[in-house]
């Protein structure tokens, strides 16, 4: 969101102030992964209560065509079961092709590698974007010990490939409403 011109970022060395009036407030997001921390500094809005964007009657119906597509567009193959468990969970397949059915475009907006001691790895910021302009950011990591203790061979491709679909499926998941883990984690 646009600041006000007057004020500096903190990484401008300004200060995020809290002298607004008592109807408009300002808010600081974090967001950390292991080896970095981003702050972003949202615009002086008037508080208010959040009210729903929809009737209940059109959520319930939207929540139904979720899980509609989950149950007509996903086969065996988009899940992943736990072994020992009955608990399945939708795997990169699955996500992408709610994505596609919802219109759900990603993007990647960070990605940086790592290293320490003995271990490195990945960690991914990515967007998921719909058709009505709403988005979601969510992050994902992978460490070499990750795809080892999988039994899987530890190359550049896989550890980062991995940490790029957590990202991706937690931000498609959130963004439609699934909000259940993916496979990849």
């Amino acid at each position: 969101l646009p600041k006000p011109q007057d004020e500096a970022s903190p990484a401008q060395g300004g200060a995020v102030t809290r002298d607004a009036p008592p109807t408009e407030s300002t808010e600081v997001t974090l967001y950390r992964s292991r080896d970095w921390t981003r702050a972003e500094v949202s615009r002086r809005v008037p508080m208010v209560m959040l009210r729903p964007v929809q009737e209940i009657d059109e959520a319930l119906a939207a929540w139904k065509i979720y899980s509609d597509a989950k149950a007509k567009l996903l086969s065996d193959d988009d899940y992943y079961l736990y072994p020992g468990s009955k608990t399945k969970v939708p795997k990169r397949t699955g996500w992408r092709k709610l994505a596609l059915f919802f219109g759900v475009s990603t993007e990647i907006v960070e990605e940086r590698r790592w290293e320490r001691g003995d271990d490195w790895g990945y960690d991914f910021l990515a967007r998921a974007i719909g058709p009505n302009g709403q988005s979601m950011v969510a992050s994902g990591t992978c460490t070499r010990s990750d795809i080892v203790h999988a039994k899987g061979q530890p190359t550049e491709h896989n550890v980062r490939s991995k940490a790029e679909t957590r990202a991706k499926n937690r931000a498609i998941a959130d963004l439609i409403g699934g909000g259940e883990l993916s496979a990849e984690e």
